[in-house]
């Protein structure tokens, strides 16, 4: 993604986000309208299958703006103008978030795209059969638009590391987080933003950025910017591995937010746990408990730290949230787990390898069996720096974050000032 031009993607986030919510492309339309139980169904690695579905259900705007944005499919340049108008289509391309194809799919130069399109709506250049795909994936949340890449994008070990799409676990960590108006927000291992923007949307005055992938921090900067919200972020490229705690300076924070990477790859045996944005370390855990004992010493008093992960053996991962705050050395506060879904390893490891080999699903179960890794659960993590002894709470439900009634409800009021 190009360097953002803060003020060209804003004025155009403020046009495209018009335009889409005028079709009814908003989280609550876009699962019937498509025929799915979520969102999150809306992806470009099903797309054949959806498709079939959006030519029975959806009215045909929206339909080829589900099958643009989300199914990564292409679409006559002529009708996205229609769709979205020249100014949104053109600044869009020149910030590389879409691209121009020849009708022989051959990649027209954006400036040169622009300029046909400046033809066309001075009717002067001649139809000839241009095409317009987007090379990133569109996401409404609430009353956001967030841009990230396809989950099917593919990913090239210390050259491209693609922004992970949003998923279940992100969507119950903007659902269960409380909304108590704070200064300074922390999202850590930021990937798209999402977290971030969204308590600036709604609570925080100020957000900071944190995460290894510069292609994450375009993300955000992009998003920040398209949804009218870069005057008040600040971004730090940096490792929760390193010591990106010089860049902080003195700075505390009221709200530590983290989705980091999750998935056990023991052995390095998953290559779908091979992007940045997937891969736990050994048994998932090593990026979850990092970024908590990272954030302690970035927590404000009277702040919280907010995360969510999948987490192996649950039943022990209390004890083991406590261990790690004991050995950061700071022993205090009150925390509240939730675990929900639990998969058994030999079920985990069908989704982790992706229908990859018959070897690679035996060498990874395997490698978890040595780990001691059983099961697999949600769990959404909450502590509160409030200077108390040092306490843990647990509450287990068989749904965790597909409830999102009770997230909003029942969990961000507990975790409420």
């Amino acid at each position: 993604m190009k360097r953002v031009c803060a003020h060209h993607a804003s004025e155009a986030g403020k046009l495209l986000k018009e335009r889409l919510e005028h079709y009814g492309y908003t989280a609550a339309n876009l699962p019937q309208a498509a025929g799915v139980p979520s969102v999150l169904h809306l992806v470009s690695n099903r797309a054949d299958a959806l498709e079939a579905t959006l030519k029975e259900k959806a009215d045909m705007p929206l339909k080829e703006l589900i099958r643009l944005f989300l199914l990564r499919r292409v679409l006559p340049l002529e009708q996205s103008i229609e769709l979205l108008g020249a100014v949104v289509i053109s600044t869009l391309l020149r910030l590389r978030a879409l691209c121009c194809l020849e009708s022989d799919f051959h990649l027209v130069n954006p400036e040169d795209a622009v300029k046909v399109i400046e033809e066309l709506e001075g009717k002067t250049g001649e139809k000839r059969g241009f095409k317009i795909f987007s090379a990133v994936a569109w996401w409404p949340v609430e009353d956001l638009l967030i841009a990230t890449d396809y989950g099917d994008t593919q990913h090239a070990a210390g050259e491209f590391e693609p922004v992970m799409y949003l998923s279940l676990d992100s969507y119950a960590l903007i659902s269960a987080c409380p909304r108590d108006a704070v200064e300074n927000v922390l999202d850590m291992c930021c990937g798209s933003g999402v977290q971030g923007l969204v308590a600036l949307r709604h609570y925080a005055r100020q957000a900071t950025f944190l995460d290894v992938n510069p292609r994450a921090l375009a993300f955000s900067r992009f998003n920040a910017a398209l949804n009218g919200l870069h005057e008040r972020c600040s971004f730090v490229e940096g490792s929760v591995h390193e010591d990106f705690l010089r860049h902080m300076g003195a700075k505390k924070f009221e709200v530590i937010l983290a989705n980091p990477p999750f998935v056990p790859n023991p052995d390095g045996t998953a290559s779908a746990a091979g992007p940045l944005y997937s891969g736990g370390g050994h048994d998932g855990e090593e990026v979850h408990k990092i970024s908590l004992q990272k954030g302690l010493t970035l927590l404000a008093a009277g702040g919280r730290f907010c995360s969510v992960a999948e987490v192996p053996n649950p039943e022990s991962f209390p004890e083991r949230v406590k261990e790690w705050v004991y050995q950061a050395g700071q022993p205090t506060g009150s925390i509240q787990i939730f675990t929900g879904k639990t998969i058994a390893a030999e079920e985990y490891w069908k989704a982790a390898t992706q229908e990859r080999s018959a070897l690679e699903w035996n060498r990874y179960l395997s490698g978890l069996r040595r780990l001691g890794v059983s099961r697999v659960a949600e769990a959404l993590v909450f502590l509160l720096q409030d200077g108390s002894p040092l306490s843990v709470d647990v509450i287990t439900r068989s749904a965790l974050w597909q409830d999102s009634e009770y997230l909003q409800t029942h969990v961000a009021h507990c975790m409420a000032s």
